[in-house]
């Protein structure tokens, strides 16, 4: 699956594309912020990366392989975090695309393969990272806290490596 076609500019980051079908949500807080949907033929996970509470979202989606569908089939969790668990082993080692949303509709977007090691915190903060540069480079206006927030995500990444050491 061409990873560039799974999401648009403008779009809600739980129907990132008009293709998108069969949305089924394993979590909501407002709005759905993980499960998975039907696009061109493959399934298609997607989480959120933090949290909501600003203007600025990090989101991740990822092809399903027929392997990690299997392990998804009747999949439960006894608490979000083994369901975030879960998600990452699912986004490991696999290349996946990352969103920036502005107040909940995708603006930015790039792909990047999702270390098995560093995590997927880790892969969105590089992308988020490289989105800014990809913004400053082409001299586009920055909302006052873009940079704020890629800041705040590497001190996560970091405090998070910390804590494991």
């Amino acid at each position: 699956m061409n990873l560039d076609t799974l999401v648009c500019g403008g779009r809600l980051p739980w129907q990132p594309s008009r293709e998108v079908h069969d949305l089924d949500v394993w979590h909501r807080y407002d709005h759905p912020i993980a499960g998975t949907y039907w696009q061109h033929g493959k399934q298609v996970l997607f989480t959120l990366i933090g949290d909501t509470s600003s203007s600025l979202s990090v989101w991740a989606y990822v092809p399903v392989s027929a392997a990690d569908a299997a392990k998804m089939d009747g999949a439960e969790f006894d608490s979000p975090t083994d369901m975030r668990h879960f998600i990452e082993g699912i986004f490991a080692d696999k290349e996946a695309a990352f969103a920036l949303a502005k107040d909940l509709k995708i603006w930015r977007w790039t792909r990047r393969r999702v270390p098995s090691d560093s995590g997927l915190l880790q892969a969105a903060t590089a992308s988020l990272a490289e989105m800014v540069r990809a913004i400053r480079d082409k001299h586009l206006p920055q909302p006052p806290d873009l940079l704020f927030q890629a800041e705040l995500a590497q001190a996560e990444v970091t405090t998070d490596d910390l804590v494991d050491a």
